[in-house]
């Protein structure tokens, strides 16, 4: 995943390089495909959390612990 943000982050500058002071003029397109990266990697955290919540709660319905166990004991 960091080589796809490293690499976006090369094709902007190097977009900003070769357009030299005309950068400006696509500046707005790039801010929105900023935004929209930016989204869809937040969509995709939300989507790993909740995942792993759900994982997690469904284990503990399947291997309920035991109310007077020791915590230690159980491994």
């Amino acid at each position: 995943m960091a080589d796809r943000v490293e690499t976006f982050g090369r094709v902007v500058t190097a977009t900003g390089y070769a357009l030299g002071v005309n950068w400006q003029q696509v500046e707005p397109y790039i801010e929105v495909i900023q935004y929209t990266v930016l989204a869809l990697l937040l969509a995709v955290l939300v989507a790993f959390i909740v995942t792993r919540l759900r994982r997690r709660g469904e284990e503990k319905k399947a291997h309920p612990r035991p109310v007077d166990a020791d915590p230690e004991a159980i491994s």
